[in-house]
């Protein structure tokens, strides 16, 4: 008798954690809206066309507005190429890229992408005067 009462008690308890969790869910940890971005960045001279080494891509989340909350994606390497990847969280609105040249020769821009295009981004940046 006591081992069908334990069985019975077992089971209740397990239905009513259900229901609970059911009910309420479980804890948030922020990363609901949270998506990989998918694609590369292929930057070159607006001059001639070749790669440009050493160039730093962030994102900003905003499509206008002011730059804030940069994510960093990376530099790009010798062929002028950053394959970027990130979780970031995603609202289904485009993202703008900032590009900064460390070494100054080149112009700083912005480009506006689709994070979740898959597609290559082109920027031709123009020396600095």
């Amino acid at each position: 008798m006591k081992l069908i009462r334990k069985i019975f008690g077992g089971i209740s308890l397990t239905a009513a954690m259900f229901v609970f969790q059911a009910c309420y869910g479980t804890p948030s940890d922020g990363w609901e809206n949270c998506t990989s971005a998918n694609f590369d960045v292929h930057i070159c001279s607006a001059e001639d066309g070749s790669p440009i080494e050493g160039i730093r891509v962030q994102a900003n989340l905003e499509e206008s507005g002011p730059i804030n909350h940069l994510i960093d994606f990376g530099v790009s390497d010798s062929a002028g190429y950053l394959h970027c990847d990130p979780c970031i969280p995603y609202d289904g609105k485009k993202i703008r890229l900032v590009l900064r040249d460390l070494d100054e020769i080149y112009v700083n821009d912005t480009v506006v992408v689709d994070p979740l295009s898959g597609d290559t981004v082109n920027v031709f940046l123009q020396k600095a005067q």
